[in-house]
């Protein structure tokens, strides 16, 4: 899935949901602060991005970093109140 989903981004360079699918398998693979960055990288091109936040919160937490994570899942509630996902991991 990584070669893939960085094949695509080398012919589509500003496409954040390749990078947030890429920062799922970067963490799925344990490669935690490559996750971090290519979530980062995906909210600059796209700040409104609730599964990217929830992406990054779930990297900073398995990061140990607590309040940087409570952080992106917040925002990601701010962006879509309904999001299941970023409710239950802010619990």
């Amino acid at each position: 899935a990584d070669a893939a989903y960085r094949d695509a981004l080398s012919i589509q360079p500003h496409y954040p949901e390749a990078l947030n699918n890429l920062a799922g398998a970067l963490k799925a693979a344990q490669r935690l602060t490559e996750a971090e960055l290519a979530c980062r990288l995906a909210l600059t091109m796209r700040p409104d991005y609730a599964e990217a936040c929830v992406n990054l919160g779930a990297a900073l937490t398995d990061l140990a970093r607590l309040p940087e994570a409570e952080s992106a899942y917040r925002k990601a509630i701010a962006l879509r109140a309904d999001y299941a996902e970023a409710h239950y991991n802010l619990g």
